[in-house]
């Protein structure tokens, strides 16, 4: 399927505003992610997990590994039970959210 996925998260690959991203693609991805969560802040696991991806040493298998574990250990909903969910959001959504970044 891919040989690699890269992800910029500290803006050297991509022109990016972070907190003008972190809007949007919250903004964009609320109305996929609230009704499985209910009143419970879906934010905070995403962000925790992205932040130990940045943090990774190494001993981990795969980034992926990193975020699943981190996700469940701060989240009231099980990654297994979101993985759907995001993969619909990057394949239709994330364009937009896209958008509002520069070469």
């Amino acid at each position: 399927m891919f040989d690699a996925i890269l992800f910029d998260l500290d803006g050297t690959l991509l022109g990016l505003d972070n907190d003008g991203f972190v809007k949007v693609y919250f903004q964009a991805l609320a109305p996929k992610l609230a009704p499985v969560f209910g009143d419970a802040d879906f934010t905070q696991p995403i962000i925790f997990a992205t932040d130990a991806m940045y943090r990774a040493d190494g001993s981990m298998n795969s980034l992926r590994e990193v975020f699943i574990q981190a996700f469940n250990r701060n989240s009231p909903v099980a990654f297994e039970r979101v993985e759907p969910i995001f993969i619909d959001f990057y394949q239709n959504e994330f364009e937009q959210v896209r958008a509002i970044s520069r070469p």
